[in-house]
């Protein structure tokens, strides 16, 4: 993110031990790990560098505000650094508005993406709706929270995407449901090691688990199932049923 100031998540104050890491600095999972975190250091520097492109821009008059450089294409910010001349629109330009991905979708060659149906995998039970993957941790049944904001303990929260700055509140919950990403994608790798009942592109979650409402989530199979009945005072502070299983 293009910006002056950095917001990084809260650091828990405690994290469980991780079960099952492995220490072999030549293991494939912390490799791709490795690479990750290189990726996203590559990307906080590019966001940095240009912030500072675009502070000295505004101390030359080239552009009206540093966050300015974020409206440039590569070839425009190039122009203006190389010869102090801005694209006489940018004074007009918004931010670009792109509509959700999917939960899951193909690029076609040309770039557009494409909806993919989720294949429905586990069994559907009463109310049950099979989630598309199992990221592991086990099974476990609470309330629904959405929302990253004071989950209360032992909360299921369920989520569009795997935001990494939900890593801070992962300890606390009961169990994570996801519309998009997968069992590799750093937050679900988190979760796992945190023994974290997790099901990721589960399509339509947050529609069909509304706050308030009491789930079962299988880190194995994937299923996400809706327990009925429903109470009709929901206790969100109740204790989370768990039990512990192995990594999808």
């Amino acid at each position: 993110r293009i910006t002056a100031r950095v917001e990084l998540p809260p650091t828990p104050e405690a994290l469980p031990p991780a079960a099952g890491v492995p220490s072999d600095a030549s293991d494939p999972g912390l490799l791709r790990e490795a690479l990750r975190l290189r990726v996203r250091w590559l990307q906080e520097l590019t966001a940095r560098a240009a912030w500072e492109l675009g502070r000295r821009l505004t101390a030359k008059g080239t552009v009206e505000h540093p966050h300015d450089v974020s409206l440039l294409r590569l070839d425009e910010l190039e122009t203006a650094v190389r010869s102090d001349v801005a694209p006489a629109d940018l004074p007009g330009r918004t931010p670009p508005v792109s509509a959700p991905l999917p939960a899951r979708f193909r690029l076609t060659p040309n770039g557009a993406v494409v909806a993919i149906a989720p294949a429905r995998r586990g069994r559907r039970g009463r109310g049950g709706i099979a989630g598309a993957q199992g990221a592991g941790g086990g099974r476990a049944v609470g309330y629904v929270h959405e929302g990253a904001q004071s989950p209360p303990e032992g909360a299921v929260l369920v989520v569009r995407t795997l935001d990494p700055g939900l890593a801070a509140v992962l300890p606390r919950l009961g169990g994570l449901v996801a519309e998009t990403g997968s069992p590799l994608s750093h937050l679900a790798i988190l979760a796992r090691e945190l023994g974290l009942p997790t099901a990721v592109g589960v399509e339509g979650a947050t529609a069909r688990f509304p706050a308030g409402s009491f789930v079962m989530v299988d880190g194995t199979t994937g299923e996400v199932q809706l327990l009925e009945p429903r109470p009709s005072t929901v206790d969100t502070s109740r204790p989370v049923e768990h039990e512990s299983g192995g990594a999808a």
